[in-house]
């Protein structure tokens, strides 16, 4: 296996297309909540909607990638992601912005699924986990340009005209497809149904797979814990504005970039012990954190520290769950790229869901969801690592 044809910077693109879907919402939540009369409980629906839609179709876009091809395939999802988000520009109802994140998430999820399976399948394990942490610092630029388009854009004009935004970028990267994969990708690997059946079977039965997709969708629940509540608790809680809100979320984006950049610049960082240490000190973060809030009260110094510590080590840790997930069963890169995805998204899902309903309850709960998500990693990465070391092997 070498360095894939496709631009890494490119792959790391398209697999951002997925998050900055669900991060550009955060801003939106307070004006649409005013505008459309609905309570924030209600508004984590377009979170969820568009979560769901990422887990009912990536685990199929592994298969439809090897029998169609990667540039078929991409530019099929973009187009379905451009015309659903004129869908939700034109939309003026609440279950109608519902239906199209759905189906604008159908779309956008086959960037994901196929940079995975792409670099998993065409590099070294080595290479893999640089090139993770690429995709994962990428990642990571997506709640800061996100909220900070979004939040000005609403200033300015309205909730709609991002998603008017979103059909550009839709646009861009169609445009990308077409003109950087070759015509030549035409599904050359290509297998029989029973062959895919066949593969998914082996996933599902994987404990080491479900390990790392179950602390891969925690790691991201940490982040999504605060998404649909974030912007109205620094308001509500702190007076902080839309404006400042989005400096705040952009440094904290800073942070888990610094996490994945150390581990694409030095390998020391991917390291078993090294690795092991992050996962224990995140641990410490996730048991402080409550026990802070409950002496002092959720403040900022209580609320922005642990959550700084969180995102720095979610970053260092995030590329290495992923590669371990699509490395876990042997020539099943695509399907596992797809399910891990999917099965990810829809815990981290849970976790929008959870700290919606804390928040409503009691603004402190919600650093309790967090923890529980950072805890719920923990023990999904130490399960996967026992059972990888039971048979002398280390993935990430």
């Amino acid at each position: 296996m070498t360095k894939t044809s496709l631009p890494i910077w490119f792959l790391a693109i398209i697999s951002s297309i997925s998050p900055f879907g669900v991060a550009i919402m955060a801003p939106l939540i307070p004006s649409l909540s005013a505008s459309l009369d609905r309570p924030v409980t209600d508004l984590q629906f377009l979170v969820s909607a568009y979560v769901l839609g990422l887990a009912l179709t990536q685990p199929l876009v592994g298969m439809a990638s090897d029998y169609f091809g990667h540039r078929r395939v991409l530019l099929t999802g973009f187009a379905f992601f451009v015309l659903a988000s004129v869908g939700l520009t034109l939309s003026a109802d609440f279950w109608s912005l519902v239906t199209f994140r759905f189906l604008q998430a159908t779309g956008a999820g086959v960037g994901t699924v196929i940079a995975r399976g792409i670099i998993s399948h065409q590099m070294t394990p080595a290479l893999a986990l640089k090139a993770f942490a690429t995709l994962t610092a990428v990642m990571g630029l997506t709640p800061i340009v996100a909220p900070i388009i979004a939040g000005y854009v609403v200033i300015v004009s309205t909730a709609h005209m991002v998603f008017a935004l979103l059909i550009l970028l839709g646009l861009l990267i169609f445009l990308g497809s077409w003109y950087l994969i070759p015509t030549s990708d035409d599904g050359h690997e290509r297998r029989s149904l029973r062959d895919y059946v066949r593969g998914y079977r082996q996933l599902l039965q994987s404990r080491v797979f479900w390990s790392f997709t179950l602390g891969f969708g925690c790691l991201q629940g940490i982040f999504f814990a605060l998404l649909a509540c974030a912007a109205l608790l620094f308001e509500q809680q702190f007076a902080i504005g839309v404006d400042q809100f989005s400096v705040i979320w952009s440094a904290l984006a800073g942070v888990y970039i610094t996490g994945s950049t150390l581990l694409s610049r030095f390998s020391t960082f991917g390291t078993f012990n090294t690795q092991r240490y992050c996962v224990a000190l995140l641990s410490m973060t996730c048991i402080a954190a409550p026990v802070a809030v409950g002496l002092m009260g959720l403040t900022l110094m209580t609320l922005l520290v642990p959550l700084g510590l969180l995102m720095f080590f979610s970053g260092l840790l995030t590329p290495g769950t992923m590669l371990g997930a699509v490395n876990a069963v042997p020539n099943q890169s695509a399907g596992a790229a797809g399910l891990s995805s999917a099965g990810g998204m829809t815990l981290a899902a849970v976790f929008t869901y959870l700290g919606s309903r804390a928040y409503d309850t009691n603004p402190e709960w919600v650093i309790g969801v967090v923890a529980i998500a950072g805890l719920g990693f923990a023990m999904s990465w130490w399960s996967a690592q026992l059972m990888l070391r039971s048979k002398r092997e280390y993935i990430g």
